[in-house]
């Protein structure tokens, strides 16, 4: 018998499909960074000069 990976014994104990996982945890949590991410960089000035993330920073991040 194959020892499993941690994330997998986790998803087996929640005895939740991966897609139904992804839809209800993962998708939830990526939008929510994302929206979090795009207010901080509205809220402090954007990428334009005199913003704090003008310039290489900007397109970095």
């Amino acid at each position: 018998m194959e020892r499993m990976a941690t994330w997998q014994i986790a998803l087996r104990r929640l005895e939740m499909p991966i897609p139904r996982f992804l839809l209800l945890f993962v998708l939830p949590s990526a939008l929510a960074g994302l929206i979090t991410a795009i207010l901080l960089i509205w809220l402090t000035g954007g990428f334009l000069e005199g913003g704090l993330f003008a310039g290489f920073s900007g397109g970095f991040l």
